[in-house]
């Protein structure tokens, strides 16, 4: 899944950015539980039926406790966190 990003930044300023996005992803996804598509078409098709639909839907696993995140920390914790999780 990231082996593009991974060549494209080996050697250069990301490589280690690129390396921990790997292993996040890695330890996240391998082993997981994880949302099948429907999920994510399920809420896409609410969404295209919507009267009023929303500036934003979530879906998947991260995304409810992500638009939490950045709604309550500002850019610098947020950022912060996100690269802990990189790490």
């Amino acid at each position: 899944m990231t082996g593009p990003m991974l060549e494209l930044s080996k050697g250069g300023p990301y490589e280690d950015i690129a390396k921990g996005v790997d292993s996040g992803n890695s330890k996240y996804y391998t082993n997981a539980p994880s949302n099948s598509p429907q999920v994510i078409a399920n809420v896409i098709s609410k969404a295209i039926n919507a009267k009023n639909p929303k500036t934003r839907y979530a879906a998947g696993k991260l995304a409810k406790m992500t638009l939490f995140m950045r709604r309550w920390l500002n850019d610098k914790a947020f950022d912060k966190a996100v690269m802990n999780m990189l790490k």
